[in-house]
């Protein structure tokens, strides 16, 4: 089987890609951190050229609920070749890994029914995260992931590659996000070209 090669925005993205990537049993090569939005969008050409040979994986967020994902995604890449798998989380990865609504609560130690069902609703899924590790009953969940005045904890990162790599249940959460299923199933099909 053919490696990956993945570039994302930034750390936690990193973390989910190769979650993704190992869910569905494959082996990834090369993961760059493009140190966000701006970096990864001005290297995507050069991505999409290397696509020719093998398989690449590019995930960047669509920070907004009203803008439509693939019009966006043709702005950035408007002609990808067939091994590129170019994905747009919406409105963000976050919104994915709340989409797994059974694993975080028992993560975060909170009630299920606080979690969102549909995340890809929300205008900003990290702030929904930070705001729920508020009312957690884990006294380390809140600290790390929420500070007192309400921006984002010194743990933050941490917490969420923890979760995506060792709790996030990628099944459940595309019964939650469009997005995420149809990046699962466009990684899965580009397996056999």
């Amino acid at each position: 089987m053919k490696p990956f090669y993945v570039a994302v925005e930034g750390i936690t993205d990193e973390a989910v890609a190769k979650r993704i990537i190992r869910h569905l049993g494959f082996q990834y090569a090369l993961v760059i951190n493009a140190g966000g939005k701006s970096a990864l969008r001005k290297k995507i050409s050069s991505y999409n050229e290397a696509a020719r040979h093998f398989p690449w994986f590019v995930i960047t967020d669509l920070d907004s609920p009203s803008r439509c994902p693939v019009e966006y995604a043709r702005e950035w890449l408007p002609n990808p070749n067939s091994r590129m798998v170019f994905r747009v989380a919406v409105p963000e990865l976050e919104a994915w890994l709340l989409a797994s609504r059974q694993a975080l609560a028992k993560y975060m130690q909170l009630s299920l029914n606080l979690i969102p069902e549909r995340p890809e609703l929300l205008t900003n899924p990290k702030l929904e995260l930070i705001n729920l590790a508020a009312k957690s009953r884990s006294k380390s969940i809140r600290e790390d992931l929420r500070r007192p005045d309400g921006r984002i904890g010194p743990g933050y990162s941490a917490r969420i590659i923890e979760f995506a790599m060792r709790y996030w249940d990628i099944e459940e959460a595309m019964q939650h996000s469009e997005s995420l299923k149809r990046c699962v199933k466009a990684l899965s099909r580009i397996s056999k070209i």
